[in-house]
């Protein structure tokens, strides 16, 4: 058995963070605050059952369908018994403000857990310790890069599995599942609004400027105190919204000077691709008080398009995290 495609149920959660462009139980849905840490530096959610039912998640099930991503997810499917293309309706990931590097991931599904456990004792490294009456299994990963990475995975029933690459960041998950430690329930001030339209992918960031890499802060947001961005898709059309609450209505109303100046300069390049230039000519920003507010809309063939465009160009794959 070819232990390798353990980690691809880790992965999924990173792949899914490098599709951001186009985008808890059995059922997909909104993010469910109590499931995520008080002290969150972000947090993820993708809502894959909504994501399926539309154009954007149509062209991805296209494109899963293809070789040679086709034969690894069948071949991960026969293993764990799940396939990730339909058999996971979310997938949720955090990190606490203090070490935003330590992400935690929440993958709602139906798992077979008897059969998981046994694929994951046979796994090199293996060892299992219990944390307040849940059992942390841990083992070895060799990534593509063929590097050797631990990770960390516990069972939260049979629709929902935790996973981690950080022993602390997989304790923390478990206690917040729990009720052991503090969640965003009843702070709805600090998640993003809800859009009309159900959401694909929702993200929200306490401290947008500790969140980047530090070559990538700017001195307009490293002071920035929230921020989120909400995707959706309906009647044929994806919808971006984006919140960015700043220091000050001052700071505030600069984002929204540069936000209109970068959208200009895209229409103004001459090789700038069509459906980049179209969504730079609909954005929409304004800054109310200290927060700016953006929205852009795009028909969702169009960004079809442009993505086999990409595609097409980058030789056909997906991309791909180690």
């Amino acid at each position: 058995m070819n232990h390798r495609y353990l980690g691809n149920l880790w992965r999924v959660g990173r792949v899914a963070a490098a599709l951001v462009f186009v985008a808890g139980a059995a059922r997909g849905g909104a993010i469910e605050p109590r499931h995520v840490p008080a002290d969150t530096a972000w947090f993820v959610h993708f809502d894959l059952e909504t994501l399926r039912d539309g154009e954007m998640g149509a062209f991805l099930l296209e494109q899963m369908a293809r070789p040679p991503i086709a034969s690894r997810i069948d071949a991960a499917a026969a293993l764990f018994r799940v396939d990730v293309r339909e058999g996971l309706a979310s997938v949720t990931a955090f990190a606490p403000a203090d070490r935003p590097e330590a992400a935690a991931l929440l993958l709602s599904g139906n798992f077979d857990i008897e059969h998981l456990t046994t694929v994951v004792r046979g796994a090199p490294e293996h060892a299992a310790a219990a944390h307040h009456g849940d059992l942390v299994h841990s083992w070895q990963h060799e990534r593509p890069d063929g590097e050797a990475q631990t990770l960390f995975g516990a069972f939260d029933g049979p629709t929902r599995l935790v996973l981690a690459s950080d022993e602390s960041a997989i304790q923390q998950a478990l206690d917040i599942l729990r009720g052991r430690a503090p969640s965003l329930a009843g702070q709805a001030d600090r998640l993003p609004r809800r859009a009309e339209d159900p959401a694909l992918l929702t993200v929200a960031v306490t401290n947008p400027g500790a969140a980047l890499p530090a070559d990538a802060r700017s001195t307009l947001i490293r002071d920035a105190r929230g921020g989120s961005l909400v995707i959706t898709e309906a009647v044929g059309r994806v919808t971006a919204h984006m919140r960015l609450t700043a220091p000050d209505a001052e700071r505030a109303q600069q984002l929204v000077e540069v936000v209109r100046g970068m959208a200009a300069l895209v229409q103004l390049e001459a090789d700038a691709p069509p459906m980049l230039v179209e969504i730079a000519r609909n954005l929409r920003v304004q800054a109310e008080g200290a927060e700016l507010r953006l929205r852009v809309a795009a028909p969702a063939h169009r960004l079809v398009a442009q993505l086999r465009e990409w595609m097409d160009a980058a030789g056909g794959e997906l991309p791909t995290l180690p």
